[in-house]
């Protein structure tokens, strides 16, 4: 059997998610990995902390069990001075109890490579889908109300088909013309 039919068949326990061959286990990575990038954007401190440290066991467990070559991971930077200031004024900790916290650290991080290809695969596409859908219906709802339409009929049927009515026309606008002829009127 091949090399690479070997490691493509090779599978990893993931605990209750069971067993995971090379290609899941880097799929969950990087859901993890795009998951935690969009709710980051949330700014729920409590949250993040989790998510990080959800983030950093499976990209850990990717790493320690070379389901990727070394490539994709950088060891971690030791902080300069600066860097210890300004992380300290962040977190409130005194820059010892940092310093002291971060000294021996044996950290991996995924590369700057791959992590900007993981944004311009997943994210990228995702903000640039996400932007045109926010625009159209917030636009199709400005129409609507407009055009005194205060109460949506109760049928569900006919309440997509008058909401889709106006999201249509943008659209179509959008897919012909992006935004070349949207003006911002005061």
């Amino acid at each position: 059997m091949s090399q690479k039919k070997q490691q493509s068949s090779k599978t990893y326990d993931c605990g209750i998610l069971g067993e995971l061959n090379r290609e899941e286990l880097i799929l969950l990575a990087k859901m993890v990995l795009v998951g935690n990038f969009i709710i980051q954007q949330d700014d729920k401190q409590t949250e993040i902390k989790l998510l990080q440290k959800i983030e950093d066991k499976v990209w850990n467990a990717v790493r320690t069990n070379q389901v990727v070559g070394e490539d994709w991971f950088e060891k971690a930077k030791l902080l300069s001075k600066q860097d210890i200031t300004e992380l300290s004024e962040i977190t409130g900790r005194t820059k010892n109890e940092l310093a002291d916290s971060l000294k021996d650290r044996d950290e991996y991080y995924l590369s700057d490579t791959k992590f900007n290809k993981i944004v311009k695969d997943y994210i990228e596409p995702h903000d640039e889908e996400n932007f045109w859908y926010i625009l159209t219906s917030d636009l199709a709802k400005r129409d609507m109300a407009e055009d005194k339409i205060k109460k949506l009929p109760d049928d569900i049927y006919k309440r997509f088909e008058l909401i889709d009515r106006y999201e249509n026309k943008y659209h179509s606008e959008f897919a012909k013309y992006g935004v070349k002829r949207l003006k911002i009127v005061k």
